[in-house]
């Protein structure tokens, strides 16, 4: 019987190629890797004793609204309903609710969650991705300190380290998805011009050391692009040179490269334009230094061309791509490139940010039943049923599992004649941004002691947990970014002269009041770094 299936490799390099922008970061753990799994059985045992027993009885059962992004392939309405009865079998007796799933397209999620929110519609669960303390701001999550017993558990898995950013003067607000929050950056590429160019991949060690590679693939070809945009207009030169190998140590304080309006580099505990760094002036020197000598693809900031598929059309050599998982044959080599053989390089970590944990779920303050609500978000972190069956859907309907299968380390197939696109329910693409990751078939093996080894060993920012509430600069965050949208990319790309464009990039953003920002960003961290 054939059957349609998607590994661990191929679900992480749909994931690398749509957030690995984002600025996915971690935090350290207490925990050692090897007693994981436990604390895992022991949370989920902590659950019968915390409101959740199976044999509960409950006085009433509530319904409990999840509203959660997806990737790519929205679930059936049909198929919605179905894993709701099913869930909602377990879930009665099991913590007293009855969950209502609400799947939203992710690249329109805030926006959609935003107009349920201004509805006055009952939101009990959803992910704040506009920033925790803009929602706190405008009143629209609520406080969880009341509701720790609920969703003890989930807190004592994670650990204290890692819920840092779920606090807002003081008060709890969200959890934060377990998962290894920070990348381990990779150039992937041909293995054949690798070898051609006989260059040893392991004395790789950043993304500098790349550029004898480069230069000799495209000198011997030069009708292959030597370095190809992972995402469109996107090389990721800038944001794979933000950490610890680079010796610049920059901290975003919540936002990305592209919409930076005030970073820390360093230990300073001064909040600069990081626009205006002599850090950021080394990373676009060198795109355009890259550029000139012929080693980027021309053109990148207007192409919507990506390098899978130019390196799978034979016009492409590598690129940087950033994992939250560990490199093998199986991932390097997973159908994204054709019929060319794979290999790749390591060049480096990130820097845990200040804004390591910013994929959190919260409870709405439409919540009929925030203590209901608290409890089914209990088990989102230390259930293994209910996480897989949100992600996978049903057995036998949306997905099977094969002979031999080891949850740990495999994930389930699609049954005969059913795809991705013809599921009737399927959440995959979504195990990077909801609840606990290593609950999910195929994420508990390999790929978290990998993750874990990250979350514990990488470094972290001083400044992990602050969260800086822009809503008094409304006015100028727009304007800054509106000018930062008019350079970036071509900088970035290195389509632009930095000794021609940077003066008056900076003039710019001065003008728009990104100045106002920074000071507002300062007096926030001052007040946080007297606390913390």
């Amino acid at each position: 019987m054939k059957r349609k299936r998607l590994t661990t490799a191929v679900l992480a390099a749909i994931l690398a190629g749509s957030m690995v922008a984002c600025g996915s970061q971690g935090a350290e753990m207490t925990a050692k890797n090897d007693t994981e799994s436990e604390n895992v059985q022991e949370a989920a045992a902590a659950s019968e004793t915390s409101g959740t027993a199976k044999d509960a009885i409950w006085n009433s059962i509530s319904k409990v609204t999840l509203y959660y992004p997806v990737y790519f392939n929205m679930p059936s309405d049909a198929g919605i309903a179905s894993v709701e009865a099913e869930l909602n079998k377990y879930l009665e007796p099991k913590a007293g609710v009855d969950i209502e799933l609400h799947p939203l397209d992710m690249f329109q999620y805030t926006d959609q969650i935003n107009l349920v929110l201004s509805s006055g519609d009952q939101v009990d669960i959803f992910m704040p991705m506009a920033g925790l303390s803009t929602y706190v701001s405008k009143g629209q999550i609520i406080p969880m300190d009341d509701y720790v017993d609920e969703i003890k558990p989930a807190m004592d898995l994670m650990g204290r380290d890692f819920m840092k950013s779920s606090y807002v003067n003081g008060s709890l607000y969200s959890l934060p998805v377990y998962k290894a929050n920070t990348f381990q950056w990779y150039f992937m590429c041909r293995k054949d011009l690798a070898a051609e160019a006989g260059f040893d991949l392991t004395k790789v060690d950043s993304i500098d050391d790349l550029e004898p590679l480069l230069t000799a693939v495209h000198e011997k070809h030069p009708d292959i692009y030597a370095l190809c945009p992972t995402n469109p207009n996107d090389f990721q030169l800038i944001n794979s040179a933000d950490g610890p190998e680079f010796d610049n140590d920059v901290d975003y304080l919540g936002d990305n490269p592209d919409t930076c309006t005030g970073a820390v580099i360093g230990d300073t505990d001064k909040v600069e334009n990081f626009y205006a760094s002599e850090e950021y002036k080394a990373m676009v020197k060198r795109a355009y230094d890259w550029n000139q000598k012929g080693l980027l693809m021309p053109e990148a900031s207007v192409s919507p061309d990506i390098a899978s598929d130019l390196i799978a059309s034979g016009r492409g050599f590598g690129s940087i791509i950033g994992y939250g998982y560990p490199m093998n044959e199986e991932m390097a080599n997973n159908g994204n490139y054709g019929d060319y053989e794979m290999t790749w390089a390591e060049c480096g970590t990130d820097l845990m940010q200040s804004s390591a944990f910013n994929n959190q779920f919260s409870i709405g303050y439409t919540s009929a039943d925030p203590a209901a609500a608290a409890r089914l978000m209990n088990l989102l972190w230390t259930d293994e049923y209910v996480v897989n069956t949100i992600i996978y859907g049903l057995e036998g309907e949306d997905y099977i599992l094969p002979d031999n299968f080891d949850p740990l380390d495999d994930m389930p197939e699609y049954p005969e004649g059913i795809t991705a696109e013809t599921a009737p329910y399927q959440a995959r693409v979504s195990c990077g941004c909801f609840g606990n990751n290593f609950l999910m078939y195929g994420f508990g093996g390999a790929v978290k002691d990998f993750g874990m080894d990250l979350i514990n060993n990488s470094k972290k920012s001083k400044y992990l947990g602050f969260l800086y509430d822009g809503s008094d600069c409304k006015t100028e965050i727009t304007a800054v970014n509106n000018v930062i949208k008019q350079y970036y990319i071509g900088l970035a790309c290195g389509e632009m002269n930095p000794e021609e464009t940077l003066d008056q990039f900076n003039a710019d953003l001065k003008a728009a009041g990104i100045d106002a920002i920074i000071e507002d960003k300062q007096s926030q961290l001052d007040a946080w770094l007297a606390q913390h």
